[in-house]
């Protein structure tokens, strides 16, 4: 499967609009625009797909021979870095660059040493390219604590690439970074679990199309029905379609974005989106139990794929029936520290308040991203231990914890890692620890009472 574009803000969609050819799709332009527009207005972060609906395109995956591949610095100082070196010069083949638009590259990137800066990309031996942090990953401006790559973090950031740079067929490409500060300063290293060059073509090059169609109010056990409505172009069929939701939920892609379309990849498969339907008439169920109360409807597009790798993303549908769980909110983690990385018998902790009164709280659990979770000997909250490690040994995990109601208390909580190894111990990910809890239904006021009949109104 191929994994649909990563969202962008505002700002890096129009650095992306600006390396379009002269011959790009007006109307592709349009839908863009004036999406943008309408979250502007409607004053919400502005993030819409890249691809944007209309957009018709291919992905090129790569993805490395084990786990994960290290990029460090050239100028390393520490003897551990310099046996990484010099850094992998790896191999894509592109294919169907004839009538191209544009192109952009897609990297599952990890900030695995913190003050690690300079990520780049190239592109067959030419210009580097750089990769930009996230401009949402908060601190104090002006300041040293203001530097996002000083935060742990699994990202996928996007960036436009040079149709000049590529050609049909086989091509290289290798990842940089430089030396920062902190553990960055002597040991500048970031890893990379997936590589996607994702191609753009003129919209009458015959890619599928079609629309989500918007579900009944009705569901069952907290799922909620997906349809799409899909068309091929003759002689071709439809491979599959995935389904992704834009509501205010965990931060799956640690963009610093809770409002958002809700998804991440792991060697350019996509995960943690709505769903997946490989076969006609197109559905899937979503599972929606814990899925926050909206302030909006919720928002699903679809990615199309049809038997030849073409795709096209749909316009977003507006579920008016659905704005989440009533019962389900989500409360986010700050006060979160730079250099998460828990060891030698530290301990460290964030912030996740509560509100005054959880008399109603019924359940909780909390959702973490953690890189060699493995490596701790305690994760807690209010110094009650929920579990002793968790995820995985020296890689990356998605984790959901079950939080007892009573290791929880109004106002401010404090989530916290602990571990004594001397080599490697947990790191946590931004955006730390997010709570999502289910409150009972507030209870219903008594029905007023007529003074005249001393019987209840109704």
């Amino acid at each position: 499967m191929r994994a649909p574009g990563t969202l962008v803000s505002e700002r890096r969609l129009s650095n992306h609009q600006a390396t379009e050819q002269a011959n790009a799709v007006p109307v592709r332009a349009a839908n863009r625009l004036l999406l943008s527009v309408v979250a502007l207005i409607a004053g919400v972060h502005c993030a819409v797909a890249n691809p944007a609906p209309g957009d018709v395109f291919r992905e090129f995956r790569w993805r490395p021979k084990y786990s994960f591949e290290r990029m460090t610095a050239p100028e390393a100082k520490a003897e551990g870095a310099k046996k990484h070196l010099p850094n992998p010069v790896n191999e894509i083949t592109l294919a169907e660059l004839g009538g191209a638009t544009r192109m952009e590259v897609q990297i599952e990137l990890l900030q695995s040493h913190a003050g690690t800066i300079g990520q780049a990309i190239r592109l067959n031996g030419g210009e580097w390219i750089a990769i930009p942090p996230s401009e949402r990953i908060p601190g104090t401006v002006g300041t040293e604590q203001s530097i996002p790559q000083r935060w742990l973090s699994m990202l996928y950031p996007a960036v436009p690439v040079p149709l000049a740079a590529a050609k049909a067929g086989a091509n290289t490409f290798e990842l940089t970074c430089r030396p920062g500060m902190d553990l960055g300063a002597g040991w500048p290293q970031s890893i990379y679990y997936g590589v996607t060059f994702r191609v753009y073509y003129a919209s009458e090059k015959g890619a599928p199309s079609g629309r989500v169609l918007e579900p009944a109010a009705t569901r069952e056990r907290g799922m909620l029905p997906l349809q799409a409505d899909v068309a091929a172009a003759p002689g071709r069929t439809i491979r599959r379609v995935d389904f992704i939701g834009r509501y205010d939920g965990y931060d799956w892609r640690g963009e610093g974005a809770r409002l958002d379309y809700h998804f991440h990849t792991r060697y350019g498969e996509i995960q943690k989106h709505a769903g997946t339907a490989l076969v006609a008439p197109w559905e899937a169920a979503w599972d929606v139990l814990w899925i926050p109360n909206q302030s909006q409807p919720v928002q699903v597009m679809a990615r199309i794929e049809d038997d030849t790798g073409l795709c096209t993303m749909t316009a977003p549908t507006e579920f008016e029936s659905f704005r989440g769980n009533p019962a389900i909110r989500v409360f986010a983690a700050h006060a979160i520290p730079p250099r998460w990385q828990t060891r030698a018998g530290r301990r460290q902790m964030c912030k996740v308040t509560l509100p005054d009164n959880i008399d109603r709280l019924l359940e909780a659990r909390v959702i973490l991203a953690s890189w060699n979770g493995d490596g701790a000997d305690a994760i807690g909250v209010n110094d009650v231990v929920l579990v002793r490690n968790i995820g995985r040994n020296h890689n990356l995990s998605y984790d959901e914890l079950t939080v007892p109601v009573s290791a929880l208390r109004p106002g401010e909580n404090m989530f916290y890692t602990e571990s004594g190894r001397a080599d490697h111990g947990i790191e946590v990910l931004w955006p730390a620890f997010t709570v999502l809890a289910r409150f009972a239904p507030e209870p219903k006021a008594p029905a007023a009472v007529s003074p005249l009949t001393n019987k209840q109104s109704k």
